[in-house]
């Protein structure tokens, strides 16, 4: 490849690009012309890998711009490296001191969790204990508040999020499972309860309603997700959900999200996130043959359990299948805590019917591929079990 080539081929990959400062690409064409013209001079080489074309543009567009470079795009990088942290989510409640300025304080959760308990008619309640507690998963903080009469609150512990969840396990001592309604009676109790409790469903176009058995002719507890949608994605994160026993106008827990969601657009595309799962999947030693790939758009949020399964793939097959293994010994990974707009790519495989290893969740693994960034921003390997993948 001479000169001329090169300058071609550098032109057509960098062309349309994010725009750099006269200064900065001077520092650019002087990075590549060093590292490659030169090197090819003084090796005399012929023929010169593009892999190390790639790898220098990379590097240098990195170095200066902040961005990544994959194929002939160029994405932004949003998904930091996860930290491993040791310990199950009760065993392990350790928090930093700088974790733990970034919270509201006690006092503040305690008046907080007063005016939810007032809002559902408990304003009487004594509230006996207030812990702040942190999730093995993201790098987020809830208060936790219980009261005398089995009352438990969860409400964020940092003012940015908007999110609460109230339960009343009582209701559970109470003679409830003789009772049995219709999806659309429970459907109107729960919007009734809404309404009286000062939330508007008017913004919340979708709904998903399910119980606690298969047949909704044997339920009881009826458990409704009111949901806000972006061009017919569910956003589970800006969420009302609650679960009743319709029958008596009883109400089992209310809770209600409003997290912070960036309506990206579709940068990646379908075809594109299907070769990064599969270039991700073919590095995991799992053995196991794909059955069928699919994919489609969802609103996910970011977790280390995709990064878990390719880094420590032993440890992870471990704690998925030995349910002896000890929780002190379990780890898992935590990220900075994104709600994202992402492909997800389904791994079905096809499992051997003779192993006694297998567990119902190994016959599916999902990729979150971030529409905008090209990264995997994490995994799950129930979704493809809890999903109508077609």
């Amino acid at each position: 490849m001479d000169n001329d080539e090169l300058d071609k081929l550098l032109y057509h990959n960098l062309q349309t690009q994010k725009k750099v400062s006269e200064e900065t690409s001077k520092k650019l064409s002087k990075i590549i012309h060093e590292s490659i013209y030169k090197d090819i001079h003084k090796r005399n080489y012929k023929q010169y890998s593009f892999f190390k074309i790639f790898t220098t543009i990379s590097a240098a567009l990195l170095l200066f711009t902040g961005i990544a470079y994959a194929t002939t795009k160029v994405y932004k990088k949003i998904f930091n490296q996860p930290k491993e942290v040791s310990g199950f989510y009760s065993s392990n409640n350790t928090i930093s001191k700088e974790e733990e300025n970034k919270a509201i304080s006690e006092d503040e959760a305690r008046k907080k969790a007063n005016e939810i308990l007032k809002n559902f008619g408990h304003e009487n309640e004594r509230i006996k204990s207030a812990e702040l507690i942190n999730n093995p998963d993201n790098n987020k903080l809830i208060w936790q508040v219980k009261t005398d009469n089995e009352i438990l609150i969860e409400l964020n512990a940092i003012e940015q999020d908007y999110y609460y969840y109230i339960r009343f396990d009582s209701i559970l001592n109470e003679n409830i499972q003789q009772y049995r309604t219709t999806s659309e009676n429970a459907e109107k109790t729960a919007r009734n309860i809404c309404k009286k409790y000062g939330y508007n469903l008017d913004e919340y176009t979708g709904l998903k309603i399910t119980t606690n058995t298969q047949d909704f002719d044997d339920a009881y507890i009826w458990y409704l997700e009111f949901y806000k949608e972006y061009d017919g994605i569910k956003n589970p994160y800006q969420s009302i959900s609650l679960a009743i026993i319709p029958e008596i106008n009883e109400l089992y827990y209310f809770e209600t999200k409003n997290i912070k969601f960036e309506d990206t657009p579709v940068q990646v595309s379908e075809d594109d996130a299907k070769k990064i799962a599969i270039e991700a999947e073919s590095k995991v030693n799992d053995n196991y043959k794909v059955k069928d790939i699919f994919t489609e758009l969802a609103i996910v949020e970011t977790n280390g359990n995709a990064y878990f399964r390719q880094n420590n793939y032993e440890q992870y097959y471990i704690q998925m299948h030995d349910n002896n293994y000890p929780i002190e010994k379990n780890i898992s990974y935590q990220v900075d805590s994104l709600v994202r707009k992402a492909w997800l790519v389904t791994f079905e495989f096809d499992l051997d019917d003779n192993s006694s290893n297998n567990m119902i969740w190994d016959q599916y693994y999902t990729y979150y591929i971030d529409v905008e960034t090209g990264e995997i921003i994490g995994g799950d390997s129930s979704y493809g079990m809890l999903s109508e993948l077609k």
